[in-house]
């Protein structure tokens, strides 16, 4: 499917933009005195590999 997404009318369901099947995930974050700690985050190490996250113009090809 595309990587664009749409919602169901019951504002739930998420579905790519050419209506297939899609996933998602939250992030899990930690509440401390001091603040709060993202678990889930993506690290400086973590790959490059989704579209959302690259330039406009890579996106494009």
């Amino acid at each position: 499917g595309l990587w664009r997404d749409r919602l169901w009318p019951d504002e739930w369901t998420a579905v790519t933009a050419d209506g297939k099947r899609s996933a998602q995930f939250e992030h899990t974050l930690l509440v401390t005195e001091s603040g709060v700690e993202v678990l889930t985050a993506r690290l400086p190490s973590s790959p490059d590999v989704y579209p959302w996250l690259k330039p406009a113009s890579a996106n494009s090809k």
